[in-house]
């Protein structure tokens, strides 16, 4: 009976991870796979010291595919590290639809995964640095 409380009470959390209708700022743009845009949900941006945890929606023009299932955006819980300059990621769910909506083809979730150090430039650059930014929220 526990186990199967435990398990409950894990899918419930794990399913409201990404708010339903999360209110979606755009961040960034990519031409690059097809072209994608970046969002994130400043309601769902959590700090505690320098650690900050954020939801962030990579919004794709074109499908994509990953392990034999298409999506057309994906949702990720990302925390960043704002003394030490790294990130990792904490969940995610890639969508059948854009914005987040209609089916989700794939998930899964390990908040024990290694932090990887922030490169110069990147998608990840662009996150930390609204992450780590002095305003208490981003955007």
């Amino acid at each position: 009976m526990f186990i199967t409380i435990a398990w409950s009470l894990l899918a419930f959390i794990f399913l409201n991870c990404v708010p339903a209708h999360a209110e979606w700022r755009p961040i960034s743009y990519a031409a690059g796979s097809g072209g994608f845009s970046i969002y994130i949900d400043p309601a769902a941006v959590v700090r505690q010291g320098d650690l900050v945890k954020m939801l962030v929606l990579y919004d794709f023009r074109f499908v994509q595919t990953i392990k034999s299932k298409s999506y057309l955006s994906s949702t990720w819980q990302q925390q960043f590290d704002c003394s030490e300059h790294r990130s990792r990621q904490l969940s995610f769910r890639y969508h059948s639809d854009n914005m987040g909506n209609g089916k989700v083809m794939l998930a899964g979730d390990d908040e024990s995964n290694k932090w990887s150090p922030v490169a110069p430039k990147s998608t990840a650059a662009i996150l930390w640095n609204i992450a780590c930014s002095k305003d208490e929220r981003p955007i």
